[in-house]
């Protein structure tokens, strides 16, 4: 064998050896093409979900927010009613502390005034003794 064919030799194998690196890195790199496609894919899917997610957030969050604006009015309203009737109810307690002041007032007057009578009464009675004055109507 001379050096030409032993040199031929050595070049067809790593002519063989490069082709069977060309085939795997060939077939590597589909293998990673496919691969980043499905990577894509699936993180496309991710995405839409989470915007998905993202949007049903925001929207709890604006009803929420209604709700929570409604709830406000709500008891605003409720609370100037609550003033309105606490105030009805003041006036009412002061026109009630009012009348019950001027009817103390006419029953002390009342009383005085019987106290007065009864002492009349009793006076006369004294001058009158046992004599009795009015007859029943039997």
């Amino acid at each position: 064998m001379t050096w030409q064919v032993a040199f031929q030799t050595f070049s067809t194998g790593l002519a063989g050896i490069a082709v069977f690196f060309l085939y795997d890195l060939v077939k590597e790199y589909k293998s990673f093409k496919k691969d980043v496609a499905d990577d894509l894919a699936s993180l496309r899917e991710e995405r839409r979900i989470y915007k998905e997610a993202v949007m049903r957030t925001l929207l709890k969050f604006e009803e929420l927010r209604l709700t929570s604006e409604t709830s406000i009015k709500v008891i605003n309203q409720e609370m100037i009613m609550f003033k309105r009737q606490m105030n009805e109810i003041s006036e009412d307690t002061k026109s009630a502390h009012s009348f019950m002041k001027k009817a103390f007032g006419l029953a002390k007057a009342l009383n005085e005034r019987s106290a007065r009578h009864e002492k009349d009464i009793q006076a006369l009675k004294v001058q009158i003794g046992d004599t009795i004055i009015f007859k029943s109507g039997k």
